[in-house]
């Protein structure tokens, strides 16, 4: 595997984005650290005192930075969703968030929710993330765990 190192991370915008400002260098459990980051980062816009629909559209803003970065990334290491590369999982991390209420218990449900979805990736998330080998691929199929987690919590939230 192609490395990617503290240069690279400083050396390009895209690296230091796509990385989540450096975050995806802890050598372990990069992408779990990538979606604390994403819990974070939206805490502090949510803050804000925002209403779920500004939320989104930052979000989605965010979201096409990130794409731009691991495109950027991947052109420049040839390498697909390198584990260094987080901010799929900040970005998506945020976006399931905007679906629920915040409180503690449903924050850690839904990051425990999407880690789990992100880390045995079943079965439709598997296959975005094997036929998709664009930077779009490394976005999407975190947006396919998003879509299946914040299902699964609607679900949990309805039985409640």
């Amino acid at each position: 595997m192609i490395n990617i190192n503290s240069r690279d991370v400083f050396s390009h915008p895209a690296f230091f984005l796509a990385t989540g400002f450096g975050i995806g260098l802890i050598p372990f459990a990069p992408g779990t650290w990538g979606s604390l980051l994403g819990i974070l980062i939206y805490l502090a816009l949510h803050a804000l005192g925002l209403t779920s629909l500004w939320e989104l559209l930052i979000i989605l803003l965010f979201f096409f930075l990130a794409l731009w970065a691991c495109n950027v990334v991947l052109e420049k290491r040839d390498v697909h969703d390198h584990p260094a590369l987080v901010i799929d999982e900040t970005v998506a991390m945020m976006l399931l968030l905007v679906t629920i209420p915040i409180t503690t218990v449903w924050v850690i449900v839904a990051f425990l929710t999407f880690r789990v979805l992100d880390i045995f990736k079943p079965w439709p998330i598997s296959t975005v993330d094997a036929k998709i080998k664009t930077g779009l691929g490394v976005m999407l199929d975190d947006l396919v765990a998003v879509l299946i987690g914040g299902f699964l919590i609607f679900i949990v939230r309805l039985l409640l």
